[in-house]
């Protein structure tokens, strides 16, 4: 079991945590889904059932009584050979904004045992702009990442230092984040001629700020597209496309994938309006 470590307070209590999409999942032996790579974590409070996760080659059991941590950005086949019941919850964990903590992590982790209830695994009637209100499941979340291994304290808070100073920059996109923000505004928002915000902030982060736009644009649209069922010329209105069909060809060079093919691979239950006591969307 993986243990707290000293410094994993301190260093959770400056991070941002996203809940994205809450859930409960019943399933046979149809939950089998292969390939699937997420922009999210998830957490999986497994009831019973004898479901399996395998990724970089390694399968793990995902044992009833447990709660599990699969990590985003890798990918995973997900499947059972007879049943599956378990509540889940997809989420980001950021220590700056658009910079996840966790992303280190590569494979699934046990993050110990629990109770099942014997009712629902959330509260009735919870709505996903409260989750994060209610204490007990706020508590619960935070308890399960604080298993999960971070950097040294001492290598964060270089790390902070180092990109603190882009915070600015950083709260820019995450509010403003659409197809038409530009690098001058970014520029205009760190207090630089374009010239030199370029240079200098691809010296911190190891990318131009166009390619590092794109990327956060394209995380975005990953997660709007799986954790939610908004059409597809909703979600392109949203991150600011003139039309879905100019989205979806962005969308397509970003990822080779078309949105809606990428939507049904990643999902791996059909959305429908009973899924959750959140109605969400399909779970993956």
């Amino acid at each position: 079991m993986i243990r707290p470590t000293p410094e994993s307070p301190v260093l959770l209590a400056r991070m941002n945590l996203v809940i994205l999409e809450l859930g409960e999942l019943d399933s046979d032996a149809h939950w089998r889904h292969p390939g699937v790579r997420s922009p999210f974590h998830r957490l999986y409070w497994m009831r019973e059932g004898d479901a399996f996760v395998i990724g970089n080659k390694v399968r793990t059991e995902l044992l009833g009584g447990h709660v599990w941590f699969i990590p985003a950005g890798q990918t995973f086949d997900y499947g059972c050979r007879r049943r599956v019941v378990k509540g889940y919850a997809h989420l980001q964990c950021e220590w700056l904004p658009g910079m996840d903590r966790y992303l280190h992590i590569d494979r699934v982790r046990d993050l110990g045992t629990w109770k099942p209830p014997r009712g629902a695994f959330w509260p009735a009637g919870i709505r996903l702009a409260e989750a994060a209100c209610v204490p007990a499941l706020h508590a619960e979340i935070w308890a399960r990442l604080s298993r999960l291994p971070l950097p040294a304290a001492p290598a964060l808070r270089e790390e902070r230092l180092r990109l603190g100073s882009w915070k600015p920059v950083f709260d820019r996109v995450e509010t403003q984040l659409r197809a038409n923000l530009t690098v001058a505004e970014l520029a205009r928002a760190a207090g630089r001629n374009a010239a030199a915000f370029s240079r200098d902030f691809g010296k911190a982060l190891g990318r131009s700020p166009k390619s590092w736009l794109a990327e956060r644009l394209t995380d975005r649209a990953r997660v709007r597209l799986l954790a939610s069922d908004l059409p597809i010329r909703e979600v392109a209105h949203e991150l600011g496309f003139e039309d879905e069909f100019y989205f979806s060809r962005w969308f397509r060079r970003q990822t080779r994938m078309a949105p809606r093919e990428f939507r049904l691979h990643g999902r791996t239950i059909p959305a429908s309006p009973g899924a959750g006591p959140l109605g969400a969307a399909g779970e993956s």
